[in-house]
């Protein structure tokens, strides 16, 4: 006897798939409940499972099949958890082009990455360099303004042996 939910995921199916698979002869002949819960004997299985799609049914694993729900440490949701780790097998083997897809993605962006690495070492050393020469013509500069503002000084100061400067000429042609 197996629930409506095993055979769902045995067969790769939902259990709605099921429930709709089940008509009234399998219903009064195959299905037993016992404290609410619905079990179909084997021979329903085999009528259930024969309307399925063959599209739609899954292999399951003989060690899985054969231990769902007869072996003695199992419970019903250690079956299930053995069920579903199954699928996940299957999915996997399945999605195995497209991991394949998306490794090759991932080493080229892995690639990608390390010519972008180098384009930005690059581009600091670029900058250090430039900072450095920017550095340098500052200070040229400061120089140059420095040697110009003493000689501006030197031509701005008078000679000492001068008797009068200009304003003071002027001054004295104002006052007469």
């Amino acid at each position: 006897m197996k629930r409506i939910k095993q055979i769902a995921d045995e067969q790769g199916t939902s259990k709605t798939a099921i429930r709709r698979l089940i008509t009234d002869e399998i219903r009064t002949k195959y299905i037993k409940e016992e404290n609410g819960v619905i079990y179909i004997l084997a021979e329903g299985e085999a009528l259930i499972v024969g309307k399925i799609p063959k599209r739609k049914a899954k292999h399951v694993p003989e060690h899985v099949s054969s231990c769902a729900g007869t072996c003695s440490d199992t419970t019903p949701e250690h079956t299930e958890t053995l069920l579903q780790l199954h699928k996940g097998e299957i999915r996997a083997a399945e999605l195995g082009v497209e991991v394949e897809k998306l490794e090759r993605i991932i080493g080229m962006m892995e690639s990608q990455k390390k010519k972008d690495d180098n384009t930005i070492t690059e581009q600091k050393q670029q900058i250090t360099s430039l900072t450095t020469a920017l550095e340098n013509t500052t200070a040229s500069l400061n120089a140059a303004h420095a040697l110009h503002a003493g000689s501006l000084q030197t031509q701005l100061v008078l000679p000492e042996d001068t008797s009068t400067s200009r304003w003071q000429r002027l001054k004295a042609a104002w006052r007469g």
